[in-house]
């Protein structure tokens, strides 16, 4: 029986699209906002279908999951991020000058040899 509510609940929401589409067709609606509020209020009620079915009850439970594991990561102070940040920021201007002064060697030395 869940299976044939899911097909029922997957037409009801291409029919709510569908039925959209013909609606701003019919009526000739140019309004930008009433076709944005339409085609949002059909998304919403489309995605509360899906929630609906046995694949949504599935993504509701990695949705709950997915919470909870936010939830054990361990946030860096403000302290912390600071000192790795600026750690990040020497490193590369060392290594840009680096690569500068090597890239200026080496053209001064193409430059004697030709």
């Amino acid at each position: 029986m869940g299976r044939i509510l899911d097909y029922f609940y997957y037409i009801a929401a291409v029919a709510m699209f569908v039925g959209g589409y013909l609606l701003t067709h019919m009526f000739h609606i140019s309004n930008a906002f009433a076709i944005f509020f339409l085609y949002l209020g059909i998304i919403l009620a489309s995605f509360a279908l899906f929630l609906l079915t046995n694949a949504g009850k599935l993504f509701k439970k990695q949705a709950r999951e997915a919470q909870d594991e936010v939830y054990k990561i361990f946030w860096p102070d403000f302290n912390d991020v600071l000192k790795t940040s600026l750690m990040v920021a020497v490193a590369v201007s060392v290594i840009g000058l680096l690569l500068y002064l090597l890239d200026s060697f080496l053209m001064n030395l193409y430059n004697v040899v030709l």
